[in-house]
């Protein structure tokens, strides 16, 4: 649960404001309690009224079908958040004025496409693209398609494919291979050999492209990735899947740490918590890679001889 308090609104037109709340986390695990205290910066439909208590939220994401799981709550009376196209503008108006000053200091500058790349698509297995899940992602009936557009043209042009899944052989006890990640997430749920844990049929994975099963976030973690690369003379990496602010953004801040130019697809990268996929895309473009559009990417790799 989230108390907040210290409302601002920042900009507004019509009906859409932007909300900048100070809020402080109240959670009991168990025997654990604490408090953190974070800033969260929302378009609200409508203006809700000063101080409250924010339990959950509900947010549409453009272009995605199904809702993420959360409503906003403000002394009681439920606040329906929409990432509608007003919404979207308004952000993207907000991240502009951001780019100016990231800009200014000499951040987002462009990493380019080196000569051969490779597609990293990430963790597009079941247990995120189907509905059920604890870390099901909605929207995948549009980010699926998109992929699946990348996939062709990498396979016109017989470029190295790779899908990740994660997924524990012991999750009992006291010698897991989770580590500690399951302190903090359902792990206990990715079980080695479960379907949830396979790869989405929709994407027609083929036999010669490589499955990393991997413990952690990053792709490149405690897997074989980077060598599979290397030996590949492979210098770009093209990334897709889920989510944008855990698995994907590990991977790319992990790619270009071991070398590889990082091009994240934009139309291809989902998430569970609506305006997730935005900012982390904002911020991995303005530090650890280049996010491009799904059209510059195609056109990119149908200029690549075969």
């Amino acid at each position: 649960m989230l108390r907040c308090a210290n409302r601002r609104t920042t900009k507004s037109a019509g009906e859409i404001t932007i909300v900048t709340l100070t809020c402080r986390a109240l959670h009991r695990y168990g025997s654990a309690r604490g408090s953190c205290s974070s800033i969260f910066r929302y378009a609200i439909r409508g203006t809700p009224k000063a101080n409250g208590i924010l339990q959950d939220w509900r947010a549409e994401q453009p272009g995605l079908v199904s809702e993420t799981l959360q409503t906003f709550f403000f002394k009681k009376k439920k606040v329906k958040i929409t990432m509608n196209a007003e919404t979207e503008t308004l952000l993207e108006q907000l991240f502009a004025k951001d780019s100016e000053l990231y800009q200014n200091r000499g951040f987002q500058r462009r990493i380019g496409w080196g000569k051969k790349p490779a597609l990293i698509n990430v963790d597009l297995a079941n247990t995120w693209t189907q509905e059920g899940s604890p870390f099901t992602c909605p929207g995948m009936e549009t980010i699926i398609p998109a992929v699946n557009q990348v996939l062709a043209a990498f396979r016109a042009k017989g470029l190295p494919i790779v899908f990740t899944t994660v997924a524990y052989q012991i999750t009992e006890g006291d010698h897991t291979d989770m580590g500690l990640w399951d302190k903090k997430i359902p792990s206990e749920s990715q079980i080695a050999g479960s379907k949830e844990m396979e790869i989405d049929a929709r994407l027609g994975r083929r036999p010669d492209e490589l499955v990393i099963v991997k413990k952690q976030a990053s792709a490149f973690h405690g897997t074989n990735l980077a060598s599979f690369l290397t030996a590949a003379r492979v210098d770009t990496i093209v990334v897709t899947g889920a989510t944008a602010s855990g698995c994907i953004r590990s991977t790319v801040t992990d790619g270009i740490a071991e070398g590889f130019r990082p091009i994240v697809v934009r139309e291809c990268i989902g998430d569970r918590i609506a305006g997730a996929v935005e900012w982390n895309l904002f911020d991995i473009d303005a530090k650890f890679g280049d996010v491009e559009p799904l059209h510059d990417v195609l056109e990119r790799l149908q200029g690549i001889e075969s």
